[in-house]
C-alpha cells in the first residue's frame, strides 16, 4: 500500500511537470500575446485613433 502511494505521488508529480511545460510552451512569447492595436480618442478633435505597436505614429 505504501509503495503504491509513493509510485502514485511520483507519477502525479511527473505528469504535473509535463502538463506545466506544455502549457508554458503554448503561451509563447509574452510580448506577442499583447494586443498590437490600441484604440484611443484624440482629446483635441474627439476622433478615434488606431495605434499599432511597433509602428511610427501617422497623422
Amino acid at each position: 500500500m505504501r509503495r503504491a502511494a509513493i509510485i502514485s505521488l511520483i507519477v502525479g508529480m511527473a505528469l504535473g511537470c509535463v502538463a506545466g511545460a506544455i502549457i508554458q510552451s503554448r503561451q509563447g512569447d509574452p510580448s506577442l500575446s499583447e494586443k498590437p492595436y490600441v484604440v484611443s480618442v484624440n482629446q483635441r478633435t474627439g476622433k478615434p485613433q488606431l495605434h499599432v505597436k511597433g509602428k511610427p505614429e501617422l497623422e
